[in-house]
This record gives structure tokens, C-alpha cells and sequence, in this order.
């Protein structure tokens, strides 16, 4: 599995799909550990975050993060408030007064009188 000659024992890989590298290795080292002096058992592992760079980003399933109704008299202080709450958090949102159609939204905030959704 792995050229590095000072493993003995146990020696491992571990595999994500989408990915055509290990992104982990590692094994058991004791001949390592008696080379430097110690009795001692060892086992250790390499994490290669690097790696994971060739993992697709997951599809993105919204159109915006939040969705932000409000009517005509939700206090304009009030719809700053949400929106820049949102967008500190950097959230990608639409602000409108009637619920467009065919959007998909992660979040729903409904500042219109009465809540009506």
C-alpha cells in the first residue's frame, strides 16, 4: 500500500468519493520509534487536506439564501434591519412585496402586516 519502508504492521489509505487521491494515510511506526531510541508502539496519519480542492461543490438547490416580503406599511427601518442582518452574515437575499413566483428560498422572512404568507 505505501513505499514508506518504516512502517510495519498496520498500514492504511482512506478514499472520498469524487476524489482520485488518498486523502489520508498512515500506519503503524514502532521501528521508527526504536530507531530513535524509545520503546514505545506508534501509530499515525496524514490528512491531506489539499486534496479535497477536487471535490465539486454541492449543487446549489436556492435561488437566494433568504426571502424577504414586506408590504407597504412595514416600517423601512424595519426592512433595512432584516436586510442588512442577512447580508452581514453574507446571505444572498431578495427583498420584495408579493411572493415572486417559482423561486426557491432557503429562509422566509415575512415582515408584511399580519404575516400573511
Amino acid at each position: 500500500v505505501n513505499d514508506l519502508n518504516y512502517y510495519n504492521g498496520l498500514v492504511f489509505q482512506g478514499f472520498i468519493k469524487g476524489i482520485s487521491t488518498q486523502v489520508l494515510s498512515g500506519g503503524q511506526y514502532d521501528r521508527l520509534v526504536r530507531k530513535m531510541g524509545k520503546q514505545a508502539r506508534a501509530i499515525g496519519f496524514a490528512v491531506y487536506l489539499d486534496a479535497l480542492d477536487q471535490l465539486s461543490p454541492a449543487p446549489c438547490t436556492t435561488d437566494v439564501d433568504v426571502l424577504i416580503l414586506y408590504d407597504r406599511e412595514t416600517p423601512l427601518v424595519q426592512i433595512v434591519d432584516e436586510v442588512e442582518k442577512h447580508t452581514q452574515n453574507g446571505k444572498k437575499l431578495l427583498s420584495v412585496r408579493t411572493m415572486p413566483d417559482k423561486i426557491q428560498a432557503g429562509i422566509v422572512v415575512d415582515l408584511r402586516t399580519g404575516g400573511a404568507k
